[in-house]
C-alpha cells in the first residue's frame, strides 16, 4: 500500500528519521486518503519527546501547541503540522482528559488509545500501513467500530470520553457508514449523567456536523444522547396528532421535516425544533381533533433556550427562533405578507418560507398541493414586492422621525408609535408612501 504524502510531510518524517527517531503519519489523514479523499490536516506521531522534537526542528518556527500532552506544531511553508509523541493514557479526569500522559516507544500502543479502528491507522513510506486493529478492513466494510484492547469493557472508549458517542454518529453520517452492533450497545449503555461532563460547545459542534451530513442519524442516536442536546424533543414520539393535516406523531413528523431540508444548518435546526413545544400545548376538542394552540410561541421559547445553551451565535439563534415563532402564520394576502416582513425582515422571511415548505412536505400528502400553492403565491408576492421596491419597513418610509419633530412632535417614544401607525397605512396602500400624503395622514392621526 503506497500513500502519496505532501512534500512537507515527507520532510517532517525524514528530519525525524535522520535524527534517529521513529515517525508516522497517523489518524484521520490516513483514513481519508484510504477513502480517496483529500485530508484537511496531516498529523505525525513519533517516539521523540517534545524537547527532542524542538531540537530536531530548531530551524523552523515551532508553536508549543500542547507540550504537556506531547504535541508541538511545526510551521513549514506557512502551514502548521502537529507532531505528537507516542503516548499511553491513564484514566480520564471527568471523562474529558487523561489524568496522566505517559510517553512511550511503541506505535501500536499509541494507536490502542484512539477512538475508532478507522482512526487507529499509521503509515510510513518504507513500512506501509501500521494497522493493528484492522481499521483499513473496516473502511472497506464501511463500519464504525471502537478500538478495544484485550480484557477491556465494551464501553471503555466511551467512558474515557463520552463525546466519542457523538463522533461515532458524525463519522457514520459523513461517510455513510454503519455503526457496529457492539459499538451501538456500548453507546446505549451510557447514562445521561455520563454526557453532562461534556462542554456544550463540543456537543454543538458534533451535532451540527451530524445535521449537515445526514440528519437521519439524529433518529438513530440513543435516547440519552438526543435528550442531552435537545431536552424533551424525543418525548414528542408519544404525542399523537389526530388532525386532517397530520398522519404522523409529532416526533416522526419532525424528523421527516428535517429530511426534506436542503443543506442549511439554520433550516435543519429550525425544522428540528419547530414543533418541540407541541407536547405542552396539546388539547383535544369535542370531536376528538387534536389542536396545539400557541405551540409556535412555546416552541420558539424552548428552541431559544436549547440553542443558547449549546452556544450557537446570536444571529443564528435569532433567525431560527423567528422562523419557528411565525411558522404557523397565514400568508393568504399581500397585506399579511408585508406585515410579517415588516416585523421580521426579508432574510428571516425567506427562512420562514423554507420552514413552512418542509413542514407541509412532512404532513398529510393529501393536502400538499393545495398548501404548497399558497406558498408559491407567497413567493410570487415577495418577488413582486422586491421588483417594485415596495415599502415594507420604517427604513422604507418616505417620512422619518426628524420630519415629525419639524411638524411639532416632541422627542420621545410617541414618534416611534406614530411612524408605525403611518407604516401600517402604507402597508395597506403603498401609493401613500410619499411625503405629502404622509404629512396629511399624520395630521389626521395625531389628534386621535
Amino acid at each position: 500500500m503506497i500513500i502519496k504524502l505532501p512534500k512537507d510531510v515527507q520532510l517532517i518524517l525524514s528530519e525525524l528519521n535522520n535524527a534517529g527517531y521513529k515517525a508516522y503519519v497517523v489518524g484521520g489523514c490516513i483514513r481519508d486518503r484510504l477513502l480517496g479523499l483529500r485530508p484537511k490536516d496531516w498529523d505525525v506521531t513519533t517516539n521523540a519527546t517534545p524537547k527532542q522534537m524542538m531540537k530536531v526542528f530548531k530551524g523552523y518556527k515551532i508553536i508549543p501547541t500542547g507540550i504537556k500532552h506531547g504535541t508541538i506544531t511545526v510551521m513549514i511553508n506557512n502551514e502548521g503540522y502537529e507532531i505528537t509523541t507516542f503516548r499511553a493514557e491513564s484514566e480520564y479526569d471527568e471523562h474529558r482528559r487523561p489524568e496522566k500522559v505517559v510517553f512511550i516507544d511503541d506505535i501500536k500502543e499509541d494507536l490502542a488509545r484512539r477512538d475508532f479502528t478507522i482512526n487507529a491507522i499509521a503509515y510510513h513510506p518504507e513500512e506501509g500501513l501500521i494497522d493493528p486493529f484492522n481499521g483499513a478492513e473496516d473502511l472497506v466494510l464501511k463500519k464504525i467500530k471502537t478500538v478495544r484492547r484485550f480484557g477491556e469493557e465494551i464501553n471503555a472508549r466511551f467512558i474515557e470520553d463520552p463525546l466519542r458517542a457523538f463522533r461515532a454518529f458524525r463519522f457514520a453520517a459523513r461517510y455513510g457508514f454503519e455503526i457496529c452492533s457492539g459499538t451501538l450497545i456500548a453507546i446505549e449503555s451510557l447514562e445521561k449523567e455520563d454526557f453532562k461532563c461534556l462542554s456544550k460547545e463540543r456537543i454543538r459542534d458534533e451535532i451540527s456536523k451530524i445535521i449537515l451530513h445526514n440528519p437521519l442519524m439524529l433518529d438513530r442516536m440513543s435516547f440519552n444522547m438526543l435528550d442531552v442536546a435537545f431536552p424533551d424533543l424525543i418525548y414528542n414520539l408519544y404525542v399523537k396528532q389526530n388532525h386532517p393535516y397530520h398522519i404522523y406523531n409529532v416526533y416522526v413528523h419532525t424528523i421527516k421535516a428535517v429530511m426534506e431540508c436542503y443543506d442549511s444548518l439554520e433550516l435543519r435546526l429550525a425544522a428540528l425544533l419547530h414543533d418541540v413545544g407541541k407536547r405542552d400545548t396539546k388539547t383535544v376538542d369535542d370531536s376528538g381533533i387534536t389542536h396545539f394552540y400557541g405551540h409556535p410561541k412555546k416552541s420558539a421559547e424552548m428552541a431559544e433556550k436549547y440553542l443558547k445553551e449549546l452556544r450557537y451565535d446570536n444571529k443564528t439563534v435569532e433567525k431560527i427562533v423567528t422562523a419557528i415563532k411565525y411558522h404557523d402564520c397565514e400568508l393568504n394576502s399581500k397585506k399579511a405578507i408585508k406585515r410579517i416582513i415588516s416585523r421580521i425582515g426579508i432574510e428571516n422571511f425567506e427562512l420562514l418560507l423554507d420552514l413552512k415548505t418542509v413542514d407541509i412536505l412532512a404532513q398529510n400528502p393529501k393536502y400538499k398541493k393545495e398548501r404548497m400553492c399558497q406558498l408559491w403565491d407567497a413567493v410570487e408576492i415577495l418577488n413582486e414586492i422586491r421588483r417594485n421596491n415596495e415599502c415594507i419597513g420604517l427604513k422604507d418610509l418616505a417620512i422619518k422621525g426628524g420630519d415629525l419633530i419639524k411638524l411639532g412632535m416632541k422627542e420621545g417614544p410617541e414618534i416611534g408609535q406614530m411612524l408605525f401607525k403611518l407604516l401600517d397605512k402604507v402597508l395597506e396602500n403603498p401609493e401613500l408612501n410619499n411625503k405629502d400624503d404622509l404629512i396629511k395622514l399624520y395630521n389626521e392621526l395625531k389628534d386621535l
